[in-house]
């Protein structure tokens, strides 16, 4: 049978499918007979393999145990998604990764950093379709990892009640984006209020401040289409920070966000 030659020095991608395709073969494994352990397709196979997509964070950890490795897949995917992050976007990704805290507020939908591959995906699909769509959704979820980590940053997330409510793909894949909320609001370090509706305050556009260790606090705001930008100067960081305050001050405790959140899961 031709298969096509890989080029894993390409890219991290392509290093990532050569070290698939290399334990699959040594299973005596063929595509489809991965992609039922792993529930997904042949074809994924093969474009991962091959570089033209990249693998989830679950998919990769699914590919460890399969194969009786200490974190390879998972390591490597994470390099692999940042391929298939925008640039413009990239600087947020690394503020985030080097975050002690990060406080998010987004008044339209979950923030990214809360996104199951199913809201994830829905979300996406406005902007991407076909393997762009998948690259897409593999370099979101990538982002959790930082969630994961020994020391994980201090997430606080205001989201709006109407974002909860707000019909995103269908009513099952909501349930699940909803439960998700709830199990990451068990965290130590996860903190997710919302904002009801009739809140006494009404900003006009996301925005994420990170603070770090060693160096200054950096504020970022999404603007048209997404394309956003970063804020480095102190006047600009600070303002935003008491409108943070301000928004959260308006905010549900996080008992009230869970009762909240479950009776909008009932209501679907």
């Amino acid at each position: 049978m031709n298969r096509k030659k890989l080029q894993p020095t390409k890219s991290a991608k392509t290093h990532y499918g050569h070290r698939l395709r290399k334990y699959r073969d040594k299973k005596g494994w063929s595509q489809p007979q991965l992609a039922e352990k792993v529930f997904c397709t042949g074809d994924l196979i093969s474009k991962i393999e091959t570089g033209v997509n990249t693998a989830t964070p679950d998919m990769s950890r699914r590919f460890d145990v399969l194969f009786e490795l200490d974190e390879e897949f998972e390591d490597l995917q994470e390099l692999a998604a940042e391929e298939g992050i925008p640039l413009w976007f990239r600087p947020y990704v690394e503020f985030e990764r080097k975050a002690t805290c990060v406080r998010v507020f987004d008044p339209l939908d979950v923030p990214g950093l809360l996104q199951n591959e199913a809201y994830a995906r829905t979300i996406l699909s406005s902007r991407y379709e076909g393997d762009e769509l998948d690259e897409a959704v593999a370099a979101r979820l990538s982002r959790q990892l930082v969630l994961a980590r020994k020391r994980p940053p201090w997430v606080l997330v205001l989201v709006s009640e109407w974002a909860l409510r707000r019909p995103i793909g269908n009513p099952e894949a909501q349930r699940g984006q909803l439960r998700y909320l709830l199990d990451l609001g068990k965290r130590r370090n996860i903190t997710i209020q919302v904002v009801p509706i009739d809140a006494c305050i009404h900003p006009s556009g996301a925005f994420t401040l990170f603070s770090f260790a060693d160096e200054p606090d950096i504020a970022y705001v999404d603007s048209v289409r997404t394309y956003g930008r970063p804020l480095a100067r102190h006047e600009e960081v600070e303002d935003l920070k008491v409108e943070f305050d301000r928004i959260r001050s308006e905010a549900l405790s996080v008992n009230e966000t869970v009762a909240v959140i479950q009776a909008v899961l009932e209501d679907l």
